[in-house]
């Protein structure tokens, strides 16, 4: 069994334990997840790496906030120890907010998986919702976001 036929097969299991909906891509070694409330994984296998990447997209961060998001994505991305390794990431100038992860798949536990997808999921939501709380929003407000649910995921508000 190869690498990306391992990956596939646990993805496969913790996507049945959370009872996700999985999509093939074919002739690839890239997979769709998706969550309750429409939330989507795209999950892809680098055989070179060894690892397998998650990512889901957030949505884009309204212009009068660019400055003050961007500011707590990087600030995000420095609590590595508080996030699991979770991380923000931008796909292209002005572009989507991207979140991620990466693991290498030798590493790979289906307890372990189905943690961090439901992490994610929770994150997603959380960084939605900041996302949303932004448009129009002051540069005050957008300070006073909701910094807690954005490491830990859990809604606040």
């Amino acid at each position: 069994m190869t690498a990306a036929q391992a990956a596939r097969r646990t993805l496969v299991e913790a996507a049945q334990l959370l009872d996700f909906q999985w999509l093939d891509y074919a002739d690839s070694d890239a997979w769709r997840l998706v969550a309750d409330g429409g939330i989507a994984f795209d999950v892809e296998h680098d055989e070179g790496s060894g690892r397998l990447v998650i990512q889901s997209d957030i949505g884009t961060v309204p212009d009068a906030a660019c400055t003050r998001v961007y500011e707590i994505l990087l600030q995000y991305n420095y609590l590595w120890s508080q996030t699991g390794g979770i991380r923000m990431a931008l796909d292209g100038p002005g572009g989507q907010v991207v979140m991620m992860f990466d693991v290498q798949t030798a590493d790979m536990e289906v307890s372990a998986l189905c943690g961090m997808l439901t992490r994610m999921s929770r994150l997603q939501k959380a960084w939605r919702e900041i996302l949303k709380d932004t448009v129009g929003a002051s540069a005050d407000t957008a300070a006073s976001l909701r910094w807690g649910s954005a490491v830990s995921g859990r809604q606040t508000g």
